[in-house]
């Protein structure tokens, strides 16, 4: 056998196996997933199919975030501040190269685009438990009395619940998410549960399999509420509403008193355990009240920072500041407003705020184009897009995703693998 025809073949399995092992990266330390997708690009180069450029005209949207990139480069033309643009350009490279990587690359990988989903999913779960671990190893201690659990970080007398209050719980929030920030890990976990929803929906037709889905489901629920991040728990309520009223009529009615009761529960369990909920009501007041001394808390400083700024557009303009000069721009306002002291160095806390503050009006637009799926639902084989994109649609609201490595490599590979077999499942089932 001709020798580079056995090498072509070495390098494409290879590439596939990287491309699971990228898969798994992502979850966890992000030089890790920084390396093993470079290596991974790298061997895709070699992999490339020109011949995939016959289904540009079908996944066009699939290079909204390169177009997004090349915007990136663009402004710089207009951006002062040119290193700091620079090195936003060199952290959102994923955004560049991974999509067109995986459409030139989609006969390789077509068969294993939904194991490579599955992967990550998995990875997930795997990562949660690691944390689990982690949090409980930092809890035991041994005394004179012998091994002893406490789970406070500062103040070691206070009970599980209350530690919150003082100093901070192991088994929460940011303590509990080792390898992220709690709000990119609650990012992955919520597509992870509407993910295997769909799974237990569609694909689980044993029983064994179904309960095992189903407590993976609780699993992450209850791992969820441990992070505590505001936007996820939107998510939950605004996801189970969406499958109760879906799938009401295919309900028994104990299905639909247990589903309710159970929604009903985790209300009042957060409304009166989880204190970071408590202070989205307290923040609610004070904005209402417009009180400035009061404003501390996280959910509060956002709603003054989209004020500041949208108002008038002052700080973007028509066509953005440029990718290096946004938090430079808001500095200033937030100088004029009297809050640099607390304020400085905070983005804005909304992909779609931060993405016209650096691009304008067209760089929005390219943004939202992504969430054209959202609305032409038409098959029940697109779920796990559509729950992909309605999830990023939440968080987007209230995080700055795509400037960070966490967000931008999760969404830039996710979204592709999704994106595009999600169109060969359209595909096909217009053919049949």
């Amino acid at each position: 056998m001709n020798k580079s025809i056995i090498s072509k073949a070495i390098i494409r399995n290879v590439y596939i196996c990287l491309a699971f092992i990228a898969s798994i990266s992502i979850p966890y330390f992000e030089r890790l997933s920084t390396f093993l997708f470079i290596i991974w690009g790298i061997l895709g180069l070699l992999t490339v199919n020109l011949a995939n450029c016959t289904y540009f005209r079908n996944q066009i949207l699939l290079f909204m975030l390169p177009f997004l990139y090349v915007l990136n480069i663009i402004a710089l033309v207009y951006t002062s501040n040119i290193d700091h643009g620079l090195f936003i350009l060199e952290k959102k490279a994923a955004l560049f190269f991974v999509p067109p990587l995986l459409f030139f690359t989609q006969d390789t990988l077509q068969p294993y685009f939904r194991k490579i989903s599955n992967v990550f999913v998995f990875s997930v779960i795997i990562s949660s438990g690691i944390c689990l671990i982690i949090a409980l190893f930092r809890s035991l201690s041994f005394t004179s009395e012998g091994l002893q659990f406490n789970a406070a970080v500062v103040e070691k007398g206070k009970g599980f619940l209350e530690a919150n209050q003082y100093g901070g719980n192991y088994f929460f929030h940011s303590y509990i998410s080792f390898f992220k920030h709690p709000s990119y890990f609650a990012l992955y976990i919520c597509f992870s549960i509407a993910y295997v929803f769909d799974i237990t929906v569609l694909h689980a037709h044993s029983f064994i399999k179904r309960i095992l889905l189903i407590f993976t489901i609780v699993y992450l629920f209850g791992f969820l509420l441990l992070l505590a991040v505001r936007i996820s728990l939107v998510f939950l309520v605004i996801f189970f509403l969406w499958k109760y009223c879906r799938y009401f009529k295919k309900m028994t009615k104990t299905a639909r008193l247990l589903s309710l009761l159970a929604f009903v529960f985790f209300v009042i369990l957060n409304l009166n355990y989880n204190y970071r909920v408590k202070n989205i009501i307290s923040d609610g007041f004070q904005i209402i009240r417009q009180d400035r001394d009061e404003i501390s808390s996280n959910s509060a400083k956002r709603l003054m920072i989209w004020k500041i700024a949208l108002d008038k557009f002052n700080v973007g303009g028509i066509v953005g500041a440029g990718p290096g000069d946004v938090q430079d721009a808001l500095n200033r306002q937030y100088k004029k407003k009297g809050i640099l002291t607390e304020f400085e160095g905070l983005n804005a806390h909304n992909q779609f705020i931060q993405t016209y503050l650096g691009l304008g009006f067209m760089g929005l637009l390219i943004l939202l184009t992504h969430f054209y799926p959202l609305i032409k639902i038409k098959t029940r084989q697109n779920r796990f897009l559509i729950n992909f994109l309605l999830v990023c649609f939440l968080f987007f609201m209230m995080e700055s995703i795509l400037e960070k490595h966490d967000g931008i490599v999760f969404y830039s590979y996710i979204y592709s693998v999704l994106f595009i077999e999600n169109r060969r499942i359209e595909k096909e089932n217009y053919v049949q």
